[in-house]
């Protein structure tokens, strides 16, 4: 059973988009809502927000994604850390 099928048959959902651009200075979560499909799309901004990494997470993720630390060990704890992160962007 695809937990998927029955999303794209609703007439309306809320959506929330999650990012951390590359200056790494924090995540940016927007609550949307989708209404219609194809042409007919239409997308309302409900929330929005945007919070700032501690600057000691923010030093680590740079230096671990520029290859100056680190191994398959650091890099699944920060998958983790960022993991835990974004879930509390979604639920602010």
């Amino acid at each position: 059973m695809n937990p998927l099928k029955g999303l794209s048959e609703k007439p309306s959902k809320l959506v929330i988009g999650l990012m951390s651009g590359t200056s790494a200075d924090g995540i940016d979560a927007a609550l949307v809502r989708i209404e219609g499909s194809g042409s007919e799309t239409r997308v309302e901004p409900v929330a929005f927000v945007s919070l700032p990494y501690e600057e000691a997470f923010r030093s680590s993720l740079l230096e671990l994604a520029q290859g100056g630390i680190g191994g398959s060990r650091e890099l699944c704890l920060m998958n983790f850390r960022l993991g835990r992160l974004l879930a509390e962007a979604s639920l602010a």
